[in-house]
């Protein structure tokens, strides 16, 4: 299975931080539990894990659309 979707990143304080930090909670299609261990990846970044309650966040995001693509085996 593999999911791909945009997100926007939480807007940032104009004199605040030049990164933003995107989150989320990936769930079965099927049964609306939590995925845990998920691999979800954003190009040009390493690929991370979901936790046992499905969540992930991706830290120091540059301004700007981000696509994320999830996979599990």
């Amino acid at each position: 299975m593999v999911v791909e979707r945009v997100v926007e990143k939480e807007k940032l304080v104009s004199a605040g931080p030049t990164t933003g930090r995107v989150t989320g909670l990936i769930t079965d299609a099927a049964t609306k539990k939590p995925l845990e261990e998920a691999v979800v990846q954003s190009p040009g970044r390493n690929r991370l894990l979901t936790e046992a309650d499905g969540r992930y966040a991706l830290e120091g995001v540059e301004p700007g659309p981000v696509k994320v693509v999830v996979s599990k085996a």
